[in-house]
């Protein structure tokens, strides 16, 4: 098997793991170095093309353009995934909010202050 498949392999349990402690500061720290590494690796394949042809050539790849496809579409796959995991904690942060307000209106409206 060549070195980039489990490479691909390996990056669906990087994703999930992302994704599960999104909240936590741990997944925010994973994600920005993979923003990181991302922003990185770009900036290399743009300034020397054959530094990715060559590192294409060392993982089993036939051109560095196909790795280049690759690493994209792993990034799209974890940005996406990023996305839904941010989408539902402030979907469930927003659910709170909407708890505490219902909670304080009816304290206010059915209990009111004594004089």
């Amino acid at each position: 098997m060549r070195l980039i498949v489990v490479l691909i392999i390996l990056s669906v349990p990087l994703i999930y793991f992302m994704i599960s402690n999104f909240d936590r500061v741990v997944g925010k720290v994973t994600a920005r170095i993979g923003f990181v590494i991302a922003t990185i690796s770009f900036v290399v394949s743009a300034l020397d093309p054959r530094i990715v042809t060559r590192i294409a050539n060392a993982l089993g790849v036939g051109r560095g353009t196909d790795l280049v496809t690759y690493f994209v579409a792993i990034c799209l796959v974890g940005l996406s995934a990023l996305s839904i995991a941010k989408f539902r904690s402030l979907e469930a942060r927003n659910a709170q909010l909407v708890r505490h307000v219902a909670i304080y209106e009816f304290e206010r409206n059915y209990f009111p202050d004594e004089p």
